[in-house]
């Protein structure tokens, strides 16, 4: 028979009353069988229930001071780097890119013939009359004698020239005149 004696629960809370973690150099107290940090969960992490560390802040969402999860950056904006602490750190997307869920780290570019103001959740082709210029990446109004009827047409070639018997004296129209 062995002389060891199988520490009780008691025995182990008045044993393990307070525990160093020697990755953070940090004494936490013992509750109930589980670790619970003494310092307060700092901006840039998140401290779920139950977990005895705190995580890293992940790229797309942000977590302010005594977050318990992470908070995503709204759909539109977009946050590259882990361990972000305010909402301030989700920038919008830049023109021509969009984000169309929240927690983006990065914005999708938009397509050929797309384009989208800075902030967007989506892109959108140019309206009828007018083309994508794909070298500044801009809607312009077809040039008079030329018309378009349909949306997100790309490049010049996209506007129709007037028929034989019509035409049209103004600019980003979507129809000749008789």
């Amino acid at each position: 028979a062995s002389n060891d004696k199988t520490p009780t629960v008691s025995d182990k809370y008045h044993i393990a009353k307070y525990v160093l973690d020697a990755d953070k150099n940090k004494v936490k107290e013992v509750f109930d069988g589980g670790l619970k940090n003494k310092v307060p969960c700092e901006g840039g992490y998140y401290c779920p229930e139950g977990i005895t560390d705190h995580q890293d802040c992940t790229p797309g969402h942000y977590c302010p001071p005594k977050s318990d999860d992470e908070t995503p950056c709204p759909a539109g904006t977009y946050q590259p780097d882990y361990n972000a602490a305010a909402s301030t750190a989700c920038k919008p997307c830049p023109a021509n890119t969009y984000s169309a869920v929240a927690g983006a780290a990065q914005c999708t570019p938009c397509g050929e013939g797309q384009w989208s103001n800075p902030g967007s959740t989506s892109c959108s082709g140019c309206p009828a009359g007018e083309y994508f210029d794909t070298s500044d990446k801009t809607c312009k109004k077809c040039p008079a004698g030329t018309y378009r009827d349909t949306t997100g047409g790309v490049g010049i070639e996209a506007c129709k020239v007037c028929e034989n018997g019509q035409y049209q004296d103004q600019e980003g129209q979507t129809s000749c005149k008789n």
